[in-house]
């Protein structure tokens, strides 16, 4: 028994139809995810998979948008399916990267992070994700995902909702912001401070009037 995608269908010498390919084409820019199963070397089934786009999502990728924050789509779904949803979620077509694997997230990662941008974050919840976590400035896991995902990320998210990346973001930014500004009077209040002992410990100069 053989199950997987087309391409492994291709590796095992697996005949499709054209109809059915036609049809797998179909689902695929429908954004459906296809699984294909062959038994002793014949193809037995096509199963078409919908994983439904996530509430707030479009709105999400917008905000980021507005926050001027590049937004990349990294799956294992075929080319047909990533650019799908990419669309419907307002992800450009030359920030899609469809078929990858594990490794090939890892290296996207380590290749934006080369391409000088400040902070590098990725959001992810698989297994397959893990590495490319690791590697990133900031690692987003979805608490609903697996437990390898959350122990590879920095933030570990509770609700599988896209909207909590905003607000990982948004607490985060403001953390820093007050971190920041304990750090500029902590210094300020250093250097008055030792001014204000030097100033102490100088003799007073007394000038007295001629008669």
């Amino acid at each position: 028994v053989h199950i997987g995608n087309a391409e492994w269908m291709k590796q095992s010498d697996v005949e499709m139809s054209l109809e059915t390919t036609r049809q797998v084409q179909q689902w695929q820019r429908d954004a459906n995810t296809v699984v294909w199963v062959a038994m002793s070397g014949k193809l037995a089934a096509v199963i078409a998979l919908s994983d439904g786009i996530k509430t707030n999502a479009v709105a999400t990728i917008s905000a980021l948008k507005r926050m001027n924050i590049e937004t990349w789509l990294l799956t294992g779904d075929n080319k047909e399916t990533a650019l799908s949803v990419a669309s419907q979620v307002g992800i450009s077509e030359d920030r899609v990267l469809a078929e990858t694997r594990p490794e090939d997230k890892l290296q996207t990662i380590r290749d934006l992070q080369k391409g000088g941008r400040r902070v590098v974050a990725m959001v992810g919840d698989g297994v397959n994700d893990s590495a490319a976590l690791a590697q990133s400035d900031v690692g987003i896991a979805i608490g609903a995902g697996s437990d390898i995902a959350a122990e590879a990320a920095d933030i570990v998210l509770m609700r599988s909702r896209p909207e909590d990346v905003l607000t990982a973001i948004h607490l985060s930014r403001t953390v820093f912001g007050r971190i920041r500004t304990n750090l500029i009077w902590a210094l300020l209040y250093v250097v008055f401070e030792r001014e204000a002992r030097e100033f102490q410990s100088c003799p007073s100069l007394h000038h007295t009037p001629r008669c």
